[in-house]
């Protein structure tokens, strides 16, 4: 029976992740990147609900609910925070040095 469970537990993180399941990670990583922003810059979900035009609740709600967000509701709330997104993909990413030896990174964008 041992045997079985591992199979069954190797399917299942072995497989491809669904469109779902990619949609979510790229949703927490963005609000990782939201949240660590907020905290270097030590702007609370009180001052992002204030630039937002929102609630605290609905900030709140936001966090710390199953998301279901936008793009465009992802760029307004890193506008609120000062970031600048953008949506790369890691095949098409590259690195590559200047003049003054400093990695760059350049997306091919098609």
């Amino acid at each position: 029976m041992k045997n079985n469970s591992k199979n069954t537990i190797d399917e299942f993180f072995g497989k491809e992740p669904s469109v779902g399941q990619k949609a979510w990670d790229i949703i927490n990583q963005f609000y990782h990147l939201v949240l660590t922003k907020m905290e270097q810059d030590g702007v609370s979900r009180a001052d992002l609900a204030r630039r937002l035009g929102k609630s605290r609740a609905a900030i709140s709600h936001m966090f710390n609910e199953t998301p279901n967000i936008t793009v465009k509701k992802m760029v307004e709330i890193a506008d609120a925070v000062g970031l600048n997104i953008n949506l790369t993909t890691e095949k098409f990413l590259v690195k590559k040095k200047n003049q003054n030896n400093k990695t760059n990174e350049k997306t091919i964008n098609f």
